[in-house]
């Protein structure tokens, strides 16, 4: 029995409970070194700025040489576009003696999401972070995290020296922050305007004056400034650590804010039970991934490592990798990619009961479950059979438009263009030759007795039908009734 998906099976974009933040398309693509030189030299000789463009990372990038960085943006030239790092990493970056000193150097109404700074060092003067140095008007910092230690003379922090954004949240650090000045913090060193959320700090704070502001997540909140959030933000407790979450100057004073921030030990940061209630705070946000064992990770750096998929709402599709064998239980359906006919355009699936370790499947659920699989971007990068159903959770895909990659959407896959596929979207791999058709038809090959077929793929020009009195039915089938087709009960949608 094979029937088509309809348009009110399929929902034209994959949901899960791993959601993540928001994906841009790419308007530049940085693919290695070269390119993100190139890109840094744009902004520094105010070539172009990148204003209301997204600028997106595809790969880890490893600086060559002694890694000798110069930070993108300055006070004349800022960055003033969107960097979407794709849970990709810097790594061996090295600065020396700069003000505005960080991956990013002085930025201005941007967002930078999703990327790492992991080894390197940063010895700058004014204005010091790994991810940025200085943000300036409305800009914000998200899913970003930073495992370098980081000096300056002031404005100093694990992830930027100094924000009057909008907001920095879901970040972390976990090198030591050094400075002889002001305004040191395990995030950020000042905090001009903004909030600050869900970040957590394990490294040390360093401080050599006796009139500096300091503090284990801030180091300082602009005096005077209303409005500004600081919460469930969590540093690790030391005693050679800053005692205070938020800026405190030599007499201990704790500058006010709202919000469950403060000091854990190491074995309560490696706690799930001790997150509850700090991270993944809101009904939109799970960025983060939470177990006993280890500090928490960001989702977007977790790449080929099981995640559990959890079905929230209604009608959901997802295509996963299981972990490991997986029986399918009545309340889901899940089907494999059996075939793959280029020049009629059809993509065959057949429902099964058991999914198979390592083998992308496509399953719908109607709410309630969940699944342990592995995002399937990379998961199925060992497998030579090129006829898989894919998906990405981790970072996005970028499509080649070179008729060879199928995107599903409202029932069919249709053939991708170049640019970039975002998280969850389900899209078919096929082979190259002969992959002429412009979309690919999806049937599904049923083993059951009694299959559902839609009024809209043409059952009342079907002359194969027939009523359960054997006569052919030559009109309208009606909805909900029970008909005979090939010598199996089919049910009107």
């Amino acid at each position: 029995m094979s029937f088509l998906f309809s348009k009110s099976m399929v929902a034209s974009c994959l949901v899960c409970a791993v959601a993540l933040p928001h994906v841009a398309m790419a308007d530049i693509v940085i693919n290695d070194e070269s390119q993100l030189r190139e890109f840094a030299a744009a902004v520094n000789d105010g070539s172009r700025d990148y204003v209301g463009e997204n600028v997106c990372l595809a790969n880890d990038i490893v600086l060559a040489g002694d890694g000798a960085w110069t930070p993108i943006g300055t006070s004349e030239h800022p960055f003033c576009g969107h960097f979407e790092g794709w849970g990709h990493t810097i790594s061996n970056l090295t600065i020396s003696g700069t003000n505005y000193a960080g991956f990013f150097g002085y930025v201005d109404v941007v967002s930078i999401r999703d990327v790492g700074v992991v080894t390197g060092n940063i010895s700058g003067g004014h204005y010091a972070g790994a991810i940025c140095g200085y943000v300036a008007n409305s800009g914000e910092i998200s899913s970003c995290y930073a495992t370098i230690n980081v000096s300056g003379s002031q404005y100093v922090g694990g992830i930027c020296g100094f924000f009057n954004g909008s907001e920095i949240k879901d970040c972390h650090s976990t090198g030591n922050v050094t400075s002889n000045g002001s305004f040191i913090g395990g995030i950020v060193g000042q905090v001009y305007n903004g909030d600050v959320r869900r970040c957590y700090f394990t490294g040390q704070i360093d401080y050599y004056s006796i009139y500096g502001y300091y503090g284990s997540i801030v180091g300082d909140v602009k005096n005077g400034q209303e409005g500004i959030d600081i919460e469930y933000c969590v540093y690790k407790k030391n005693d050679e650590n800053v005692p205070k979450a938020i800026g405190c100057n030599m007499d201990g004073d704790e500058i006010p804010t709202d919000g469950a921030n403060r000091g854990a030990t190491a074995e309560e940061m490696q706690t799930a039970t001790f997150w509850s209630g700090k991270l993944n705070t809101e009904s939109y946000n799970t960025a983060w991934a939470i177990a006993d064992g280890s500090y928490p990770q960001l989702n977007s750096f977790v790449k080929n490592q099981p995640v559990t998929f959890a079905f929230t709402a209604a009608k959901q599709w997802l295509t996963i990798v299981p972990n490991g064998n997986y029986t399918v239980p009545a309340s889901m359906k899940a089907y494999i990619v059996t075939g793959v006919d280029v020049a009629s355009g059809i993509v065959s699936l057949r429902s099964v009961s058991t999914l198979n370790e390592g083998r992308g499947a496509l399953v719908w659920s109607e709410g309630g479950e969940s699944i342990i699989a592995y995002p399937t971007q990379g998961a199925l990068s060992d497998y030579s059979d090129d006829q898989w159903l894919k998906g990405s959770h981790v970072s996005p895909v970028i499509l080649k438009g070179d008729k060879t990659e199928y995107v599903l959407s409202g029932g069919m896959f249709h053939r991708s263009q170049s640019g970039v596929l975002a998280r969850n979207k389900a899209y078919l791999k096929v082979a190259a030759s002969g992959s002429s058709s412009n979309s690919l038809k999806v049937i599904i090959e049923e083993d059951d007795a009694t299959a559902v077929r839609n009024l809209n793929n043409n059952a009342n020009h079907d002359p194969s039908i027939y009523d359960l009195s054997g006569r052919k039915v030559s009109g309208q089938p009606a909805k909900g009734q029970i008909y005979i087709k090939n010598g199996k009960k089919i049910i009107i949608r």
